[in-house]
Parts: C-alpha cells; structure tokens; sequence
C-alpha cells in the first residue's frame, strides 16, 4: 500500500481478523485477505475488482470509497456479480444511477452532520450564514442536503464559497476579505482536514478568529482533532466542530494502545472514525461468514461460474448474514438499516488552548450548543449614554424602558443573563454607536434612533418603540370654532340628506291632500309654502294643517319617527361639545415658527438637532434641554423671554412627559415633521444574535409584556392619549348612522305616491270608458232610426212640434244645457212592417240597457210609456231626429 489511509485501514482490517479469530478460536470459517490497491483511479479500480472476483473468486469486497465515481463504479459491479461491496468510508454522494442491495456502507455517511448542524443554529434562530466548501467532488455528500435542511428550516445561506484544492496563501486572502465584506459574520466551513487548518491559518491572520466571528466546521475536521498539533489547534481557537461520538470503552483504549505503537510517525494526521468503521466493517464480515455457514453449506461450494446472471448461493447468503449482524463495536452499535450504518450520537467539539475538548450532545442538546455559543460568543456590554441626569452613575441601579425591553429579549432567547453585563457611557448618542463599531463596546442599549448615518457603523435591531417626530406646543382656548359649533353635530351629508328628505316628504303629502284638502290648493306659491311648512314644522310637531288621506297620515308618523331620533341624537351631541373643554395648539407648522423667528428647543445629545440644521435652522435659535420641567419651564416662557415656542422631540419623550397629569391640559403634541424608523440597540456588524434578538423585541413590543413595560415607564401604551389628554371631542354624527331609517322612510313616502297616483289613474280611466260606452249607444240608435222611418211611410203622420231646450222638461233632467227632442208617434196601423219596425227599436233600446250603455244624464227623471198600451215608442230621454217625408 502507498496511500497513507491504505496501509492504516490494512493494518485496522487486519487486527480486527486477528482479534475476531483470537476470541473465537473455535469458529469453523477463516477469512483470507486478498489486497489490491487502486491508487485512486477508476480504470485500475475496475480491473483490479473484476480479477478478485473472477480469478480469486472472493465472496465479498472491502473498500474506502473515495469519490462519487468510485461509489458508481462498485456500485455497478456489485449489482451485476451479485456480490457484497462493503465501503467503510463515510465519503458518499447524495445521488446514485443505479440501486443496488449489494452496496453496503458500514461507516456513518457525511450527511448524518446536515441535523446537528441545523439544530445548532435552529437553537439560536440563526438565519443568515455563508456556507464555505471545496471545490471537489468531496463537498457533493453535504452540500445539498445541508442547503435544503437550512431551506426547510427558514435560514437563509447568504452565499457560497468554493475554494479550489490546491490554493494559495494569496488566494486565500482574497477569498477572506470577501467573506468579511458580508454583513453575516456566521459561517459553515466543509473543507478537508488539511485545507481546513491552512483556511483557518490565514483567517487568524486577518483577524476573523474573534468573538465577533462564528465558525462552524464539518465533521471532517473534528475527526481528526485529537491528532492536531499545537500549532494548527492555535489557528482554530473558538472554532465550532462535531464528529460522531465514541465511547471510550477498554476496547477503544486497547486497539488505540496498539495502533499508535505499529504507527509512531509524530506529525501524522488521521481520522480514528473511519479506522475504528474499518475495523467494525471486518469484524462483521468475520461475523457473518460464520453464521452463513451455519445456515448453508452453500459457502463451502466452489462456484466457478462467477459472471452468471443468477445469484449465487453463497454469496447471497452472505449478503443476507452481514444485514443481520448486529454487534457493539469500536465506532458504537454496528446495525444496517436498508444498507446503511444507522446515525449515531454525535459531539460538539470547541478548540481551546488546551486541545480540542469534546461535549456530548446526544441527550442535552440544545442546553449543551447553548453554553458553547455563549463561552464563544463572550460578554455583550451594553453602553448607555448618560446624557439625561436622571441615570444612576451605578451598574447595579441601571433600570429604564429600554433596559426592560432588553431583558425582555434576552429571557424569550433563554440566554443566561451572566452572559451580559450593563456599563453607563459618557457621552452623547452619536459618540456610543462609534465606540460600537471601533469595537470598544459590544453593543450599545439605550434610546437610541435608528438613522441612516449610524446603520453605516453598526447593525441595529428592530425597532421596539412608535416612530416620528413630532412638535410639542402650549395649548390655548379654542374660541373660534365655537361659533359655528351647532353645525358641527352632523357631518355635511348628513345635513344635505335631512334637508332633502324634509322637501321630499312635503312633496308627498302635497301630491296625496291636494286633490280633497282646500288647504293644500290655490295659487303654486300658495301650495308650495304650505307643503314646505307643514314639512319642517314636523321638528317641533306643531303641524295645524288637516291631513285627510289615510296614505298622507302613515308618510307623516314615519317621518316624525325619523325627526324624532334626528333631534334626539342632534341634541345630545351638541350637548357634548359645548360642556368639553376645547384647546387648541397654539402652533401647528415649523415653517411657521422659522418666519416668525422663534426659538425651538430639542433633547440634549439628540439627533434632532441634525435634522433641524439640515432644514436651515440656526444654532441660534436652538435650544437644548434634559428634562420634562426645563421642557415645561421654556415653553411657558415663550421665545421673547428667552425661552422657546415649540420642543421638537420623538414620540416616545413626548409620550413621557405628556403622562405626566401637571402638563397634560397644557401642552399638546402635534405634527409629525420627521419620521423615523424608532429606538433599536446597536451591535457590531454581522453581530450573530441580531436576527434573534430582533425577533424576540417584535414579540415582546406586540405582546402584552410590551405594554406593560411601556405602560411603566411612558405612563400610556397608545398613541391616542399621547397627544396631551384624552380626545373628548364628540365625533360628528354621519349619514352612514341614520342610513337605515333614510331609506325606510323614503321607501314608505314613495309606495305611499304610487298608490296616490295609481288611484288617480283609475278614476281617470274610468271616466274615459264611460264616456266612450255612452258614444257607443247613441251610434247604434243612429242606425236603427232608418228602418224605422220606412216602415211607417204609408201612415199618415202629422207635423210634429219642435220643442226649445229651454222649455222642454228633459233640459231640468240632465241640468247639462243641451236641446233633446222627444219623440211623438201615431198609433200603429195593421201593418207588419211596422210592427217589425217598432219592435227592433224596442229590442235596440233593451240592449243597450242591458250592456250599460244608457245612462240617465244628472239624475234626470222621465216617464216611460207603455208601447203595448198606446202604441208609442218610449224615448227614454234618447236624442233622435226623425225627418217628415
């Protein structure tokens, strides 16, 4: 063997046979060893497989496979000789063209570290990192499924770096000022063990191995960090790394004992994971050939014909014990589940001054990551400027909203609270977040906004306070708006409605009475002043006009319902803004102050005076201030007394001085002049808990823990009552309340119309069809009036009178002014024709009674004569003229 790994994992197979025959001596089977190198290439690999197997004729093959090709190759090979490949190396790839049951892998896979890598930073919600691996086939078993565990669990891999094999000491370098440039400072490192210290080596030297940098790194590093030399231990100081966990029994202490004295080369670097899987991996070879031969003989057969396509007896009765062997071995339980090595438990590995020091976290997981973290991560100082005179010059009587908040985060992160300590900082704002990013603090707690400028040195966490900038004002009498304040009770179209509704509810009972009622006819002037009296009279319900129509007397009870709750409501809103206290600011612009030329004051040490001086204010005309009574004290003298008009200041000072009772009635707060994002804590960049702690200040300034730290410290957890008093101004009552009854009383008023309306259509067409029947009637005694006068031409009739209009009795009767003539008739002859003549009048004349045709014209009475009697024909008051031949 020329390979270092080779000749190790030999002599590993080798004292593992020897101790497994030697503890069972009586066994019947003895494995024979027949070795072959391939030096890493696949052509020899290939070759060297198909000669054991054919000319050896061996029942099973041990391999290291190295690379994903060699993982095919085997792969293929075991498939088709239907031959077990055993593979101690935990190097696989993560995909395989080709399943086969005949490739098992005795050693735990790359992958098993994709969990404990992800519940590491799970544990501390970490959710930006950088992923930094090699440029080879070496990084494929991680890489994938490392990148859709992190997916999966929400953290977000920034970038990746690939670094090639053979790199330089400048290359390096550059890919180091790279990763420094990112505003992460978490990073997953999966190099090889000698690319990983020469990494680390350049790292120390751009001073990346820091507290303010979190290192990561796979498994492949942790193997081997029992036989780092002091030196490359030195370059990995605070460095994070795992390898799977073995327990240190009599028989590791032995085999170790034994190995180091065949193998005594001080500078030699080498993973004890994959000898002690080298070792299991024929033990259980071992193992399995006795017990296939004591299920069948099939082993002791000489099979000859190795390349058939039929599954050898022997060997798949070997394949069928190795699956079955179960054993605790060097490396732990040695099990295949589906032809893998089942996961074992796993350590986390810091590397110290003192050498790598291991922590088992198979049971105490996240408390064990959790106190790595913090011993990597150190002691956070939080500064906190003492421009207020207010702050205790002690560590120990540090309190305030801010520091609650703080606390607050910290206990949803279940940090332990050792792990900061609080420091009071001289100085203003502006000096604390320099003295964060120059790194003289670790991280600054306090009221401090979040600006543009500042985000340059640091990273700050979410806001956890309202936002904006705001003026603060004495508040005067608001006399003006008094004397309009009776129209303030009803917004506009609330009033245009009721207006409306008043002419429109006139209108109906004018359409209904005017017919019947005499009050509600004569001139259009007339009626239009008595509808729209009646109308608006409704308010005070001393209405005197007489309603008759029952239509009209329901629009008006629906309609002084309406008035009713419209007066009502109407009263008690105006009544509550004329006893409410009304105050107004007595400034409510900026710009209105700076032509003025008054003085404007600000908190000592705040960044508002930035703002103000960028708006073209003078340092002149501005004035600082540190508490709430130099605040009250200036505003009540006024800029001609030296003092100032306005205090421009954040909400959350605002709100604080405003909760005091002494000032609530006398200033306001009003006009938002600048916004900004609120008061956040400042860390250095890429600080690693900023994504947490911004997370637990979100839930905690929206929770009910929030309010009450606000309800403690600024006297109000709302907005509302930071204004200088609570609102007590009524709201104007809309049309949207009184939309309802609108429109049940408009829907009643118009059904009421229509039925006025269609009523006064009926009579109409009624009148019409009366007086088209009457034509009717008077047409068709037109028509039977000839035959009449042919029928009695024989008969001698004399001259008939010609009566007036005037004189005649029928003019009283129908009272209508017209002429009638009545209709004087001789006696009838014998003759036929006459008879027949007279009859068909007699039957016209019936018929047109019976359909209804004849009327009486204004109650006029007439005599009907008999024409069986005296022979003549009745006229029934008919109009006929009849012409003497």
């Amino acid at each position: 063997m020329t390979s270092d790994m080779g000749r190790k994992s030999l002599a590993c197979v080798s004292m593992a046979l020897e101790d497994f025959y030697s503890e069972h001596p009586s066994y019947a089977t003895r494995v024979k060893l027949h070795v072959r190198e391939t030096r890493g290439e696949l052509d020899t690999a290939a070759h060297t497989a198909e000669d054991l197997i054919k000319n050896a004729q061996v029942q099973a093959i041990i391999v290291a496979i190295q690379t994903s090709g060699e993982d095919e190759l085997f792969s293929q090979l075991g498939s088709h000789y239907r031959i077990p490949v055993l593979s101690f190396s935990s190097v696989s790839p993560t995909w395989r063209l080709h399943t086969t049951p005949f490739l098992l892998h005795t050693a735990v896979k790359d992958s098993f570290q994709v969990a404990p890598i992800t519940e590491i930073l799970t544990s501390f919600s970490w959710h930006e990192l950088t992923i930094v691996c090699e440029d080879s086939p070496y990084e494929t078993g991680i890489f994938q499924p490392l990148s859709d565990a992190l997916q999966s669990n929400k953290v977000h891999s920034m970038d990746s770096v690939a670094m090639p094999i053979c790199v330089t000491n400048d290359q390096l370098d550059q890919v180091l000022n790279h990763l420094k440039e990112k505003p992460t400072r978490l990073f997953i490192v999966h190099l090889r063990p000698a690319l990983a210290v020469h990494f680390f080596s350049r790292a120390k030297y751009a001073g990346m191995i820091t507290e303010d940098y979190l290192w990561i790194v796979s498994a492949a590093l942790g193997n081997v960090a029992d036989s780092l030399s002091p030196n490359d231990i030195d370059y990995l100081q605070g460095v994070m790394t795992l390898r799977p966990y073995v327990q240190a029994t009599r028989y590791v202490y032995n085999f170790s004992a034994r190995f180091h004295l065949n193998n005594q080369d001080p500078d030699d670097i080498y993973n004890p994971s994959v000898l002690f899987w080298a070792y299991d991996t024929a033990w259980a070879t071992a193992m399995a050939v006795e017990i296939a031969l004591l299920s069948s003989s099939a082993l002791l057969m000489n099979n000859t014909d190795l390349g058939r396509n039929g599954l050898s007896a022997s060997r798949r009765a070997l394949l069928d014990s190795i699956l079955d062997t179960t054993f605790d071995g060097l490396a732990g339980r040695f099990k295949l589940v589906n032809g893998e090595r089942q996961l074992p438990p796993y350590e986390i590995v810091i590397a110290t001054g003192k050498g790598a020091v291991g922590a088992v976290k198979s049971e105490a997981k996240r408390r064990t990551a959790r106190k790595l973290a913090e011993e990597n991560l150190g002691k956070v100082c939080g500064g906190l400027p003492k421009s207020n005179s207010s702050l205790p010059s002690t560590t120990e009587q540090i309190t305030g909203c801010s520091i609650d908040f703080f606390k607050a985060a910290l206990k949803q992160l279940q940090l332990d609270p050792q792990c900061y300590e609080f420091c009071v900082f001289e100085g203003l704002y502006d000096e604390l977040v320099q003295d964060v990013s120059l790194g003289n603090l670790d991280g600054a707690v306090g009221d401090l906004t979040i600006t543009s400028e500042r985000t340059r040195g640091v990273d700050f966490t979410m806001p956890y306070t309202q936002s904006g900038v705001y003026l603060l004002v004495l508040s005067e009498d608001d006399i003006e708006s008094i004397q309009w304040i009776f129209i303030k009770p009803l917004t506009w179209e609330l009033w245009l409605a009721t207006v409306v509704f008043f002419f429109f509810t006139g209108f109906v009972v004018w359409m209904i009475e005017r017919p019947r009622n005499p009050q509600y006819q004569g001139s259009s002037l007339r009626q239009f002043i008595t509808a729209s009296y009646f109308a608006f009279s409704t308010l005070t319900f001393s209405h005197d006009q007489i309603i008759r129509s029952p239509l009209s007397k329901i629009v008006v009870v629906i309609w002084c319902f309406v008035v009713l709750i419209l007066v009502q409501s109407y009263t008690a809103s105006l009544s509550s803004m004329l006893t409410a206290e009304r105050l107004r600011p007595s400034v409510t612009d900026l710009d209105q102050l700076r032509n003025n030329g008054d003085n404007i004051g600000y908190q000592t040490g705040s960044f508002v005076k930035t703002i103000l001086t960028s708006q073209g204010w003078n340092d002149s005309r501005l004035n600082n201030y540190s508490t709430k009574a130099q605040y009250a004290e200036a505003l009540r003298k006024g800029s001609k007394n030296d003092g100032v008009s306005a205090i421009v200041e954040e909400i959350p000072f605002l709100t604080s001085f405003l909760s005091d009772p002494q000032y609530q009635k006398e200033f306001r707060m009003v006009k938002t002049i600048y916004k900004t994002p609120g008061f956040g804590f400042a860390f250095p960049l890429g600080f690693p808990l900023l994504h947490n702690l911004s997370t637990a200040l979100l839930n905690v300034s929206g929770g009910d823990e929030g309010s009450k730290i606000e309800a403690r410290w600024l006297g109000t957890d709302s907005l509302s009552s930071s204004y200088g008093r609570p609102n007590t101004d009524s709201t104007p009552l809309t049309l949207q309340s009184f939309s309802g009854l609108f429109i049940t009383s408009g829907c009643i008023s118009l059904a009421m119309m229509l039925i006025r309306i269609g009523k006064f259509l009926h009579a109409k067409w009624t009148q019409v069809k009366d007086s088209n029947v009457q034509n009717i009637g008077n047409n068709v005694i037109d028509e039977e009036s000839c035959p009449l006068q042919n029928s009695t031409s024989n008969v001698s009739v004399p001259d008939q009178p010609h009566h007036e209009a005037g004189n005649d009795v029928n003019q009283g009767a129908h009272g209508s002014g017209d002429s009638g003539g009545m209709v004087e008739s001789h006696p009838i002859q014998n003759d036929m024709g006459n008879s027949s003549a007279h009859d068909r009048l007699n039957e016209a004349i019936s018929n047109n009674d019976s359909r209804g045709v004849y009327r009486s014209s204004a109650g006029a009475t007439y005599e009907e004569p008999s024409a069986m009697n005296n022979g003549f024909v009745p006229a029934q008051s008919l109009q006929i003229e009849m012409n003497t031949v």
